[in-house]
């Protein structure tokens, strides 16, 4: 399995943090975002891990080099989204993936239930939480999820995504297929991933996993931050 971590983005929600440094490389509990993906990931034994990088890009692939992480350059970061960047990874996948997004603070407990989880095709996902409609909600059907995105309404929405997917390889070439048609009718899209899975909803199928273990964290605000400071710094 590989793992791709989208971290191109200038992260303007997280000001002024991300002022100085990408989004994922602010610190929590003095130790940068991106180093508890990598741990967790590693900790899981997947070792072919991507990161996409293009805001303060020199700091980023300083930070690949010293963490022996493969890196590939988004020009075009100021003006697209995470799905462009992800695209940019097509060329270099051959296996299974799993897909992160850069502002996740995780461990590998958390993880190891989707990488753990028998089928190839699925996503980590909360149940308990307060549904937020400006959150990347998931729609449930028979234990498939059957819609992925920011517009769901409240009363269709079944949990929140962790941002955290992972795809067999022959679901990630339809994922692929469908992200390419989507940037080709608008190179400078800014939409995300989940845009693109339409496709294995209609001929595949992608599973809920229910997260129960260890700890997933988005940081998108200075709010994020300090509640997730709160919880795990001693």
């Amino acid at each position: 399995m590989q793992a791709i971590i989208p971290c191109a983005g200038t992260g303007t929600r997280l000001h002024p943090y991300t002022l100085e440094r990408p989004k994922c490389l602010v610190e929590i509990c003095n130790k940068p975002i991106l180093d508890y993906q990598i741990e967790a990931i590693r900790s899981c034994d997947i070792h072919d891990i991507t990161v996409v990088v293009g805001y303060m890009r020199d700091m980023m692939i300083d930070y690949c080099i010293q963490h022996n992480i493969q890196y590939i350059i988004n020009d075009q970061f100021s003006h697209t989204n995470s799905l462009y960047s992800f695209m940019l990874c097509r060329p270099h996948i051959h296996d299974d993936i799993l897909l992160l997004n850069g502002d996740l603070v995780i461990n590998n407990i958390a993880l190891a239930q989707l990488i753990n989880y028998p089928q190839s095709t699925a996503v980590l996902v909360d149940n308990q939480c307060h549904i937020d409609p400006s959150e990347m909600n998931i729609s449930i059907t028979d234990g498939l999820v059957t819609d992925f995105s920011k517009t769901i309404p409240v009363h269709l929405a079944h949990a929140r995504s962790m941002q955290v997917v992972k795809f067999s390889h022959n679901d990630i070439q339809l994922v692929m297929q469908r992200g390419q048609s989507i940037i080709d009718s608008d190179p400078h899209s800014k939409t995300f991933p989940p845009h693109a899975y339409d496709i294995v909803f209609k001929h595949s199928k992608m599973y809920p996993v229910y997260h129960k273990h260890g700890y997933c964290y988005e940081i998108d605000n200075p709010i994020d931050l300090r509640y997730t400071e709160d919880n795990l710094c001693p």
